[in-house]
């Protein structure tokens, strides 16, 4: 009978371990997919977040709602994000009242926020229905002389 070599026990333990580091680093972090599923739905939450602040200061200035979401200036926010990060589709937007609105977009995966969180959201098309805030206006400044 043939001995196997120490160094090659040694390296099929190291390889054996390699594997299973990284087979639970995967089921722990989830796939690299799905990690950039996670990345994306955080910026469609961050986009969304963007558009209420500006649909607030469209209604405090206006003091109605905007018909669509291409009527909001781009006023102090030259780079307003209105399309999907991954499919180009434009964010859905609807006026419900005269003072509440709803804003649309297709998640990924589901946040992992609890129910409490205004923007927690399941996988597929979610609907948020918010209610058009007064922000404060900063005064102009003072005319020089």
């Amino acid at each position: 009978m043939r001995k196997i070599p120490t160094n090659r026990i040694g390296l099929a333990i190291a390889i054996a371990v390699v594997l299973v580091v990284v087979f639970v680093g995967l089921l722990v972090s989830g796939s690299p997919a799905a990690a950039r599923a996670r990345r994306l739905d955080a910026v469609r939450i961050a986009v969304l977040r963007d558009l209420a602040q500006v649909i607030d200061v469209h209604w405090t200035g206006h003091g109605r709602l905007p018909a669509a979401l291409d009527d909001l200036p781009a006023e102090g926010r030259p780079f307003l994000r209105r399309l999907d990060p991954e499919t180009g589709e434009s964010y859905e937007y609807r006026v419900l009242t005269d003072s509440t609105y709803e804003l649309c977009a297709r998640f990924a995966k589901e946040s992992r926020s609890g129910g409490e969180d205004l923007w927690a959201h399941g996988s597929g098309r979610c609907c948020f229905a918010l209610r058009a805030r007064q922000v404060p206006q900063l005064a102009p400044p003072p005319t020089q002389r």
